[in-house]
Formats: C-alpha cells, sequence, structure tokens
C-alpha cells in the first residue's frame, strides 16, 4: 500500500473514533424528568366592622351630668361610643389601629373656635369569647393592639372584638376659655355636631414589622 494512501486511512479512522467519542459522550446517559406542582394552603382573612356601615358613621353619647343636656358635650366632659369588630375565620394574629386625621380635627374644631388641644380621642379595645387577651399598647400605628390565635386556631363566630372610641373635652387649662366659650356659641348659633374624623385598621399581624397605611 502506497505511503500517501495509508495516510488517508488513518486520517479517515482518526476522525471516525472523534466521531464515536462526542457521539458517546452526547447520548450515553440515563435521564428521568418529573413535574408537578408544590402546594400550600394560604392562611384565611376575614375582618368585618359591625352595624355603622362603610364609611362608618359612630354616634357618641356624652356622659350623663344634672349640669349639662344629655346627648351633649362640655367641658370637663366626655362621650363615648362602641363598635364590634368581627373575625370569624380568620387564620393569623390581627394588629389593630386607629388615627385621627389631626389636620381635618384641626379644621373642624377650627370653624367651632375650639383650640384642638382641648380635645382628646382614644380608642381601646375589649377581646370576647376566647379572645383573652390584656390590650396595654397605645393602640396607633407605633404600638397597635395585638390580638392573638386564640389557641393557634382560627378565629370563631364568638370571637370579636368590642372597638370603644371615647372623645375628652379637656378644662385643665384656664387659658383655653376664650376658645371653649366660642364653640358653645358656635354650637348655639349655627352648628352643634362636631365630627372627629378617625380611620382604624385591622392588618395581619407580623412580628417585629410595623405597618404604613398607603398616605400615611
Amino acid at each position: 500500500m502506497k505511503k500517501k494512501t495509508v495516510v488517508s486511512v488513518m486520517a479517515v479512522a482518526m476522525l471516525f473514533a472523534v466521531s464515536l467519542f462526542f457521539v458517546g459522550g452526547t447520548y450515553a446517559r440515563y435521564a428521568s424528568e418529573f413535574t408537578g406542582d408544590a402546594s400550600v394552603d394560604v392562611a384565611k382573612w376575614n375582618v368585618a366592622l359591625g352595624g355603622v356601615g362603610q364609611p362608618f358613621e359612630l354616634t357618641l353619647s356624652p356622659t350623663h351630668s344634672d349640669h349639662v343636656v344629655d346627648g351633649k358635650i362640655a367641658p370637663s366632659y366626655t362621650a363615648t361610643g362602641t363598635m364590634t369588630l368581627n373575625l370569624t375565620g380568620t387564620e393569623v394574629s390581627v394588629d389593630i389601629f386607629s388615627k385621627i386625621d389631626d389636620s381635618q380635627l384641626k379644621s373642624r374644631l377650627s370653624s367651632f373656635g375650639i383650640d384642638s388641644e382641648s380635645i382628646t380621642t382614644k380608642v381601646s379595645v375589649k377581646g370576647n369569647g376566647k379572645i383573652t387577651d390584656e390590650f396595654t399598647q397605645n393602640g396607633d400605628q407605633t404600638a397597635p393592639f395585638v390580638v392573638k390565635l386564640p389557641e393557634g386556631k382560627a378565629f370563631e363566630e364568638a370571637d370579636t372584638l368590642t372597638l370603644t372610641v371615647t372623645v375628652t373635652w379637656d378644662n385643665k387649662n384656664d387659658e383655653k376659655v376664650t376658645s371653649d366659650t366660642a364653640g358653645g356659641k358656635y354650637a348655639y348659633g349655627t352648628e352643634s355636631n362636631l365630627k372627629v374624623p378617625i380611620t382604624l385598621y385591622a392588618v395581619q399581624h407580623i412580628e417585629g414589622e410595623s405597618y404604613s397605611p398607603a398616605g400615611a
């Protein structure tokens, strides 16, 4: 066999061997493929404010006094109103807090001539049913009332919250006599119904995290 022919045969043999190597490296393996879904149940959220509609209209009842007409508030007296928050079926702990629209309240008080520092508003919470938490927090955005799951289970129908809104007209500062009197005169001559703008928030409790409402 001629030298040239031998070289050609060897070259073809080498190419064939390389081809076998690549074919074997590409296809010679076991392979299995499995597809499916990973699933988890979503915790339920069912919080409703009962009996007052949306937006709510809560009529406050002033404390009775022999010295002030029933249903009216005056310096040194308070007025309260209650609402019920229903948590039936909710499967997470809940934070409750309130926020007063200070600028709107100041504007409304200003129309009466009352100094905004004379009026204070707070919201307190009482648990019913299996909600036995002691609510010692401030009930504001930075320290909300934390309502824990009762025994680690979903809230039931009897597990409700009673929210009490208390408005106090303070009389401890004699410097406010002029503005307080102006409020009484305004009520006599024009409008006696003072509305306090308040927003209540119920949000999922997440340990170590606070909730910031949009626009707040």
